[in-house]
């Protein structure tokens, strides 16, 4: 069903098809599909005025085009200027970078456990090992009081 934009509604958890199609480049045209877009406003450093929006959802249509078979791709990837080679750069890359900003932010997010409680898991690690509970409390301890 199309709502007041023109823009088909999906029926299922996957894109659409609009009935229209899109042009890519100068010459291939596409069929067109839509989807559904919902995030959650939130809470920390919103402007003033949208302070009362703060945790509801918000639901938006978007539409693009979508490529039925390999000879359609090859011909908008023709039309783009784009590559295999600079798509699976570019994935390899972004990938990467995903994972780095991971390790990176990692360590200023706060802990889910105490710090007791990480003390008393390293202690059961080492004894787990064979290291007596004396010997494992003195090495987790030590460390711990270096870092």
């Amino acid at each position: 069903m199309a709502d007041s934009t023109g823009v088909m509604e999906p029926e299922t958890d996957g894109p659409a098809s609009t009935g229209n199609t899109i042009k890519v480049g100068e010459s291939v045209e596409l069929n067109e599909y839509s989807e559904e877009l919902s995030f959650t406003i939130p809470k920390d450093n919103l402007k003033e005025e949208f302070r009362d929006k703060a945790g509801q959802k918000i639901k938006s249509a978007f539409t693009f085009g979508q490529v039925e078979g390999k000879d359609e791709a090859e011909r908008v990837c023709e039309a783009k200027g784009w590559t295999l080679e600079k798509f699976v750069n570019d994935a390899l890359k972004a990938t990467a970078r995903t994972a780095q900003y991971q390790r990176l932010t990692a360590q200023y997010k706060e802990s889910e456990m105490s710090a007791d409680e990480a003390r008393l898991r390293l202690i059961r690690a080492f004894q787990r090992q064979g290291v007596s509970e004396e010997l494992a409390t003195k090495m987790v301890d030590e460390t711990l009081k270096n870092k």
